[in-house]
């Protein structure tokens, strides 16, 4: 290593309080080093090893800083030093947590309920109604031409309507609610299908049946 030329980046390091940094080539070269980094440095990443093979070495620069190159992105032109001899710290295992005793006055604290009983405590209590369940929309009096003539399907009520064709679409529009028919079960009785809205719960039939 030539003394003087990496005598900046090693004064540097030295005077960094981080444990962990990261440098870009062009900053230890315009910034740290004042010169151009050697051409082995930007291609291979032996030259940024950890081990300094003679005076001369590049890794005496941040060895004698109490550093170390912990990953080298050539791609990136970037390097990664860490401050020597830090290991990770392991986080210990907690043991079994010890029961706490009783207190010596005072009453004694009641065992917390089981699951079971819990479920059981929450099935007793009466269930609550939401705000919305159970209403539906007021349904209006229908009049020619958008009310039906046709029964209803056993076991099915409702309202019978017919459905509205859409302005330049081939799509249907409930004849009740008058929204647009794309959420709806279909229930057949022989040859005529009901398509039955699930908005409002009328029972459309296509113009022309």
């Amino acid at each position: 290593m030539t003394g003087n030329k990496y005598q900046p980046l090693t004064d540097f390091l030295a005077k960094e309080g981080r444990r962990k940094l990261c440098l870009k080539f062009s900053t230890i070269e315009r910034r740290i080093l004042g010169v151009d980094l050697p051409a082995r440095a930007l291609e291979q990443a032996e030259w940024w090893t950890n081990e300094a093979t003679g005076p001369r070495s590049p890794a005496n620069a941040w060895l004698t800083a109490s550093w170390k190159v912990a990953e080298v992105d050539l791609e990136g032109r970037k390097v990664y030093f860490e401050r020597a001899g830090e290991h990770p710290k392991r986080r210990r295992r907690r043991k079994g947590r010890k029961t706490d005793p009783a207190p010596k006055d005072g009453p004694e604290r009641a065992p917390a309920p089981t699951p079971t009983e819990v479920d059981r405590s929450r099935s007793r209590q009466p269930r609550r109604r939401t705000r919305d369940e159970g209403r539906r929309e007021p349904r209006k009096e229908l009049t020619e031409p958008h009310a039906g003539t046709a029964s209803m399907p056993p076991g099915k009520s409702g309202i019978i309507v017919y459905a509205q064709q859409l302005e330049d679409s081939s799509a249907l529009k409930c004849g009740h609610c008058e929204r647009e028919l794309t959420d709806f079960t279909i229930v057949y009785r022989g040859p005529t299908e009901y398509r039955c809205c699930k908005r409002c719960g009328a029972m459309n039939l296509q113009p022309g049946q």
